[in-house]
């Protein structure tokens, strides 16, 4: 499990700050209005830890969760060979590809409970850990998590929005 880093959501002063791993300093997600009902308008960390998890929610969960219906194979990015320092590389992020493509289409038709996603993609990953596969193929990187209709957005800020 790796380390994420982010920035504030919000700008203080016309600054976006870092919100720090390890540092005792409340954050908040930012909970879009359709499901705030189920997790509040705001999920508190009071010290992030660095692997995404917040208030006891991971992140990248709730991303994928809170986008399910407006995502795709789209969302997911199609290795180019110029990327890789050999065809052994290339060719096993391509399988990679095609199976995560088979992984998105599954969870965006609905057809399966979150319980049968489990059993069938649990194979692949532990129970859960293909939704935090989907969250992090849709969301790691800025540029692609600022195209989502419900993108990450954390903040220190306790009045954001």
């Amino acid at each position: 499990m790796g380390q994420f880093s982010w920035l504030d959501c919000s700008k203080h002063n016309d600054k976006r700050y870092a919100i720090l791993d390890g540092v005792h300093r409340t954050s908040f997600v930012l909970v879009p209005p359709e499901f705030q009902s189920e997790f509040g308008e705001r999920i508190a960390e009071r010290c992030y830890e660095g692997y995404g998890v917040f208030g006891g929610f991971d992140v990248y969960e709730l991303v994928a969760l809170w986008n399910r219906d407006s995502i795709g194979i789209e969302n997911i990015e199609v290795p180019k060979r110029k990327d890789y320092s050999s065809d052994y590389y290339y060719h096993s992020a391509v399988k990679q590809y095609i199976e995560d493509c088979a992984l998105m289409e599954d969870y965006v038709l609905g057809d399966l409970s979150l319980e049968e996603m489990d059993d069938k993609w649990g194979k692949e990953y532990n129970p859960r850990e293909w939704l935090r596969h989907i969250g992090i193929e849709i969301a790691c990187y800025d540029k692609d998590n600022a195209k989502l209709k419900y993108p990450i957005k954390i903040t220190y800020s306790k009045t954001a929005v």
